[in-house]
């Protein structure tokens, strides 16, 4: 038996079918005067309406198979043909013509479906009872004009249920044509299981469709439910005794049909006081809506005469007479509410009597709050802060305009609503977060700068608020919330934050941000073992720009590179600018090395191409340090050591990248203590200079020094030049080092010239590729020789091959103005870079220094010889002279004395001298080592020469330093 659409039940029937509220029932709703539960319909635009029609779909086709099984599993499939069909026809006409149950105007139709299958279990093979209740099925859903989803689920879960019912009987003992107890019981307790699975599957699809509770769904009007499977058992096996001849009981059916009206009415009167306290809420909530107090008195008869059935209700003065069949509350002291004329005629019951007090004490309530409101309203209206007004619990009763205007709700909407619905959105945030919590429940006030209210259009409004509670007689009768709107507030310190953490000029990270997710990074490194990595970016020439441009051009140009960065790389990446001209990048989560490649190679593709700024096309390129990021490394390190590889790549050429090597780490901390030492020895004075002659071959003198710079290291002891000098260079201390050997030199040479006058001498002084590019060189070299003072053509300065040619045009400037000085010029290495003959014959120079790579070879190689040769005669045709350096031996000398060579130097010669050991050789010595080359007819005889290359074998020549 099936019982259609309840909302004692809301999920249910007992058989095959669906409330018809789900769209998957059978519809017949009848005038049950029971409303519709509150699901939604199955339609296409249904909540799971995929999910349910598969399903659906499911349950048609597993009924067709237990269909077909069935088939199979019987000898003789219609054997009962004619008790088949009769039972079919049975089970149709219920299903067209159902019965009905009524109580008081409301009623709720059944079916006898597991009534027939008892008989049907006991009478009928499998095969013909499934298939007179499939085709029963579908004919009364065909009847109904029922939707296909409909007919399809009923129809098949009705025979999949049946068959496993029927399939339980016959396991249990039942069998065709055996009327025994044990029979009926098995045969009973079949038809349990099919009810009991139709009852799962239909309340599986409810909970589907409106995404409900399953187990809300299971056990909603379970009492009812029982009552009903019981009743159709009974009828059940009524019937089957009718049909084993024992006609007499059939008239006993109207029993159990009619115990089953007597529970469905005590259910109808249930469901009555049910929706009479649903009624009852919401006549309050709709009173308690309004603060207007003839609203509150018409929205109270209103409610009086729907929720007691009345003919009629008014408002009388308490004194008055009641009236005939009348029912009457006061409200006030002054005014009662009076009703009178049942619709369903009859007296007045004690229920109807509470209903109504209970209404009028609302009405009681909500006039005395909308006394109040007139009076606050007039108060606070004029206010800029937002004023709301709340119960104990929780409701809305009073709000003023400047609420009302921030929230975007009028007063009739904020009214009579929870303040969580209106604040929080419904969710009641618990703790010191719920501004109410301290007020009603710890009577205190509680204040928030920093919060927020929802806004009518679903938006936040962020606002500062205190809350108030209002106790009255010591009881806490509700609260008092006053807020102000802190939009502009939070906008600045949104702004202030966003400018702390961000550059102001391109809006990237800033170093503080990118030092923060650089430590975020190490942290999930640490967690996943992840890899990430580091890529610092230097802009090549960035200087030349800004300084021939002017600065407005070079942020223009920082701010176009920024955009085309940031287009390299992934969203979740970070891009930061640390200042001037240097940005950094975090890869995040890569894979191997050659990720973080890839990113940086893709930069410098981007920044090949020009950027349109300042009307100019403006070529840029950048120098990329990249540095591999793990959990073992320090994010620190990692920073560092990316600047360090970037500083690698502006060394090996510019706009290339360099990815660091972890095992150079600690030579990098070596060279960062000796350049801290190498400042110090400069500020202390540390250094000394060493000497080294310069030898005429034609009258075998000593011409001049070339001075060169010691560092004994106070750990290391004496270091090699090449040690110092290259990372003086790239840290820059080469300029204070280069101004330091310059003024020594000068002052040193000054003591020689006044100590042995009349000995002309020329003392050598290397210009560094830093100190050449100085705007003020000649100023300074001016100012040594002023302050030393030193004749001017004594101090000859030396600069590489290379450096004069890297920009010749403005070398040949500088060195003129150094020419202006009166001061001697020499081109040191001559031949190791790619000088223009024409640029050299432009160049102002006294000197060429014949590199030693073309001396050390000069007496094996006859190209090397060519080389000099052409050397020396180029540097006398354009009126220089040529120095060999790097005299190492006796054939050396005598080569270059034949190919005409005026001046040498070398450790064949003299290693270089502290000034203390070149006095000597000034005073006395000359002469001697003159005799010694006469006697042998060229340079060495009886001199002791000590060579570079052999330290113990060497020999000195003593006579010249």
């Amino acid at each position: 038996m099936r019982r259609a659409n309840t909302a004692m039940t809301q999920s249910a029937t007992v058989g095959a079918v669906a409330p018809e509220s789900l769209a998957v029932a059978s519809g017949d709703m009848g005038s049950t005067g029971l409303p519709t539960p509150n699901v939604p319909a199955l339609t296409e635009q249904g909540p799971n309406i995929v999910l349910v029609k598969w399903l659906c779909a499911s349950a048609s086709v597993l009924g067709a198979v237990t269909l077909a099984i069935a088939f199979a599993a019987t000898r003789h499939p219609l054997h009962h043909m004619w008790l088949t069909i009769t039972f079919a026809v049975g089970i149709g006409v219920l299903q067209v013509m159902p019965l009905r149950l009524s109580h008081e105007g409301q009623g709720e139709i059944i079916h006898l479906e597991e009534a027939f299958l008892v008989a049907m279990a006991l009478f009928l093979s499998p095969f013909e009872a499934l298939l007179a209740v499939g085709g029963a099925v579908c004919f009364g859903h065909t009847w109904h004009r029922r939707g296909w989803l409909k007919t399809s689920f009923n129809t098949g879960q009705f025979v999949l249920s049946s068959g496993i019912g029927i399939g339980v009987s016959r396991l249990l003992g039942a069998s065709t044509g055996d009327l025994s107890t044990r029979a009926i019981l098995a045969a009973s307790a079949g038809v349990l299981v099919f009810a009991m699975l139709s009852m799962l599957a239909v309340a599986s699809v409810i909970t589907f469709v409106s995404l409900g509770r399953f187990r809300d769904n299971i056990f909603d009007g379970v009492e009812v439910r029982l009552a009903t499977w019981a009743s159709a058992l009974a009828v059940g096996v009524l019937i089957a005794s009718a049909m084993d001849r024992h006609l007499w009981t059939l008239p006993v059916t109207v029993l159990p049909i009619a115990m089953l009206q007597l529970i469905y009415s005590r259910a109808f009167g249930q469901y009555r006081e049910r929706r009479q306290i649903e009624e009852l809420y919401a006549a309050a909530s709709s009173i308690r809506s309004s603060m207007d107090s003839r609203g509150i008195l018409e929205q109270l008869l209103a409610s009086a005469r729907t929720l007691l059935d009345a003919t009629g209700a008014r408002l009388v003065p308490v004194n008055s007479p009641l009236s005939e069949g009348g029912l009457r509350a006061d409200v006030d002291g002054s005014i009662a509410v009076e009703v009178s004329g049942r619709l369903a005629g009859g007296d007045w019951d004690v229920n109807d009597e509470g209903l109504l007090r209970a209404l009028a004490s609302v009405g009681s309530n909500a006039l005395a709050h909308a006394t109040l409101f007139e009076q606050v309203r007039t108060i606070t209206s004029s206010l800029g802060e937002g004023v709301m007004a709340i119960d104990p619990q929780e409701i809305i009763t009073f709000v003023n305009p400047a609420a009302e205007r921030m929230l975007g709700w009028t007063g009739t909407e904020l009214l009579g609503r929870s303040f969580h619905d209106v604040a929080h959105g419904g969710s009641c945030r618990l703790g010191r977060l719920c501004p109410l919590v301290g007020a009603l429940q710890s009577v205190r006030t509680d204040r928030s700068d920093d919060d927020s209210f929802l806004q009518a259009d679903g938006t936040s409004l962020p606002v500062s608020h205190t809350t108030s509670p209002v106790v009255r007689d010591g009881e806490v009768v509700g609260a008092v919330i006053a807020f102000r709107d802190i939009t502009e507030r939070k906008a600045f310190e949104q702004q202030l934050a966003h400018q702390a953490f961000h550059d102001g000029l391109t809006g990237l990270s800033n170093r503080a941000l990118f030092v923060d997710r650089l430590d975020q990074a190490h942290a999930r490194a640490t967690r996943t073992s992840s890899m990430y990595a580091l890529l610092f970016i230097d802009l090549d020439r960035f200087k030349v720009v800004n300084d021939s441009l002017g600065h407005q051009v070079g942020d223009q140009l920082l701010v176009e590179v920024a955009q085309r960065l940031h287009a390299c790389l992934r969203p979740g990446d970070t891009l930061a600018r640390f200042g001037g001209d240097e940005f950094v990048v975090l890869l995040e989560d890569l894979v191997d090395q050659l990720s973080a490649e890839t990113v940086a190679q893709r930069i410098l593709e981007e920044l090949e191409r020009p950027f349109p700024v300042g009307g100019r096309d403006l070529p840029v390129s950048a120098s990329i340090g990249v540095v591999l990021g793990s959990a073992n490394r320090d994010p620190d390190h990692c920073l560092r050591n990316a600047d360090v590889a970037m500083y690698r790549a502006k060394a090996k050429g510019k706009a290339c990248y360099v990815i660091f090597e972890p095992e150079s780490e600690g030579r990098e901390l070596e060279r960062l203590d000796m350049e801290l030492a190498l400042r110090t020895a400069i500020e202390r004075n540390e250094l000394q200079l060493h000497y080294q002659p310069v030898v005429s071959l034609e009258n075998v003198s000593i011409v001049g020094f070339e001075a060169l710079v010691r560092w004994t290291h106070p750990e290391r002891g004496p270091l090699s030049p090449a040690d110092f000098i290259p990372m003086a260079e790239e840290s820059g201390l080469i300029l204070p080092l280069g101004r330091w050997v310059l003024e020594e030199a000068c002052r040193q040479m000054r003591i020689w010239q006044d100590t042995y006058p009349g000995v002309p001498l020329v003392v050598s002084v290397n210009l560094s590729a830093r100190q050449f590019r100085q705007p003020d060189l000649p100023g300074q070299v001016a100012e040594v020789l002023a302050r030393t003072g030193l004749d001017a053509h004594q101090l000859c300065l030396e600069v590489t091959e290379s450096v004069m040619m890297d920009d010749a045009e403005t070398a040949t400037v500088t060195l003129r103005k150094l020419k202006e000085l009166g001061t001697c010029l020499s081109i040191d290495d001559f031949g190791t870079g790619y000088s223009s003959l024409s640029y050299l014959k432009r160049f102002p120079v006294d000197y060429v220094k014949i590199d030693r790579s073309f001396i050390k070879d000069l007496g094996n190689h006859a190209v090397d010889s060519e080389i000099v040769r052409a050397v020396i005669r180029l540097a006398s045709a354009v009126g220089m002279s040529a120095v060999a350096e790097g005299v190492e031996n006796e054939e050396q000398m005598r080569r270059l004395r034949a190919l005409g060579c005026p001046l040498v130097q070398g450790f064949y010669l003299s290693r270089p001298k502290p000034a203390a050991e070149i006095g000597p050789m000034l005073a006395g010595r000359v002469d001697h080592l003159r005799r010694g080359l006469r006697a042998q007819g060229g340079i060495g005889g009886e001199a002791e020469v000590q060579s570079q290359g052999d330290a113990e074998g060497a020999r000195s020549v003593e006579p010249v330093a």
